[in-house]
Formats: C-alpha cells, structure tokens, sequence
C-alpha cells in the first residue's frame, strides 16, 4: 500500500464515521459498513476509498486529512 492509498483509506473511513453519526442523530438507520457493502467486503471498500480520491493531488488529501481532523476536534 502506498502513502496515498493509505490516507485515501483514511479519509474514506473517516467520511463514512461522519455519515454514521450524522444518520444516526436524525434518527436514521446506518448502513454498516456502508450502502452496497458487507463487512467481508471492506477490501472491495478499500479499492472504492482509492477511486473516490484518485483525482485529488497528494498535497490535496494531505490537506484533507489535515481538515478532517481540525473539523473532529473542534466540538471537543
């Protein structure tokens, strides 16, 4: 696994918490892991997490993880 696919990976994970407790506070049902994937699957959801931040320059998922976290923090 390379460094992007990791943070890739990480930013993925971290999007679908954050839709978790979102779903959740409205009183919505969670999909667990997430809609159209089962948890014997999560490697199918790996390659999905590298797809959906493929586009973006390393410096730009760096940024996002950077973001990401001063947005989790911020309540606390």
């Amino acid at each position: 696994m390379s460094v992007r696919d990791l943070v890739s990976y990480l930013l993925g994970w971290n999007a679908l918490v954050v839709k978790w407790i979102a779903s959740d506070a409205k009183g919505l049902p969670v999909d667990f892991p997430e809609t159209g994937y089962k948890w014997n699957q999560l490697g199918l959801l790996a390659q999905k997490f590298y797809s959906d931040y493929s586009e973006l320059s390393y410096e730009l998922l760096v940024a996002g993880t950077s973001q990401t976290v001063k947005n989790d923090c911020e309540p606390y």
